[in-house]
């Protein structure tokens, strides 16, 4: 492993586990598609999509210095994206996630909504607290019971780990949430796998 990576990985712990769970994630995600029949091509973008993910992270993590107000402003930029889309998105069968981009269709919070709790772990403020209440609040809108009951998850265990009463409020807003979320009718059609959704 080159030099650069292994001082970074020593010194950002966070960010190694990040990175490790992600790909993790993402593996299980391809291992899925394979057992459920995707076709060839779809299995190629998503794992192309998977380690250009990691490279960026990476190149990122060495060039670029992030202040704590820039981490405030990108959780709440991507929580707004994630309202818009709920309100203003792509809707089937009453179900608002996604962005059209050509013909793809793209899920913003499966991108946005782990970037706002990696913020929100990286630099608590009450922006980013706002910033994850909204996205809470956008799941619950679009309605999306698997990005919802993540980000509960994620507040819950954020809460455990570093108590405090703002991050206790953060964790029960996002439960009721997810709460509503799943006593929302999802009219989705159960498929094994969705193409053209990048």
């Amino acid at each position: 492993m080159p030099k650069p990576l292994q001082r970074l990985f020593k010194r950002d712990p966070f960010f190694s586990w990040a990175l490790f769970s992600g790909a993790v994630a993402g593996l299980i995600g391809l291992a899925y598609l394979l057992s459920a029949g995707a076709p060839t091509g779809m299995i190629l973008i998503n794992g192309l999509t998977l380690a250009v993910g990691i490279l960026l992270a990476i190149v990122l993590r060495l060039t670029l210095q992030v202040k704590r107000e820039m981490l405030s402003f990108i959780a709440i930029i991507s929580a707004a994206l994630l309202l818009t889309t709920a309100l203003f998105g792509f809707g089937i069968e009453g179900a608002s996630r996604w962005l059209a981009l050509g013909p793809y269709m793209v899920q913003p919070s499966l991108v946005l909504l782990p970037m706002i709790a990696v913020c929100y772990v990286r630099h608590f403020s009450i922006w980013t607290a706002l910033a994850v209440v909204a996205s809470a609040a956008a799941m619950a809108l679009q309605p999306d019971r698997a990005m919802a009951g993540m980000i509960c998850m994620a507040m819950m265990v954020v809460s455990f780990v570093r108590p405090s009463n703002g991050r206790f409020a953060v964790s029960l807003f996002c439960a009721m949430m997810f709460v509503i979320t799943m006593m929302l009718p999802d009219n989705l059609t159960a498929v094994p796998y969705v193409d053209h959704i990048l």
